[in-house]
């Protein structure tokens, strides 16, 4: 399986609003588009501390090279803070969106920040 893996939003300190990331190429034998987001630990206590910050995302696909726009699907929000699944700290909030097998894809990004600012960064991965 070949992943393309890459920065998609820099490492920096978002104030409160919405913002959009890409679009980012998307090779024809991608079937899937996966978003991590750096959340607070107790390793990364300056990333995303604050539980009041929210942060929510949606993706959009386009099949046209970018000329037009479509919900693809995933998305969703996730409060600040420390959060713990199974006993651990979860350090990434993550979300996997499934392609449709066309050509001239293109994805992109749109996040809303609401108590900002809030420190994060994250990462795509086009996965084959």
């Amino acid at each position: 399986m070949a992943t393309l893996r890459q920065q998609v939003i820099p490492l920096s300190d978002y104030p409160t609003g919405e913002r959009t990331f890409g679009p980012f190429n998307v090779p024809d034998s991608a079937t899937s588009f996966y978003l991590e987001v750096a959340r607070c630990t107790t390793a990364t206590p300056d990333i995303w501390p604050n539980e009041a910050t929210t942060f929510s995302v949606a993706m959009e696909g386009s099949t046209d090279n970018g000329q037009t726009w479509i919900p693809a699907g995933g998305g969703g929000g996730s409060p600040g803070g420390i959060r713990i699944s199974h006993g651990a700290e979860i350090p990434n909030t993550t979300i996997t969106v499934p392609l449709p097998a066309l050509t001239n894809r293109k994805m992109r990004i749109t996040t809303t920040i609401v108590n900002g600012p809030l420190r994060t960064q994250g990462f795509a991965e086009l996965r084959d």
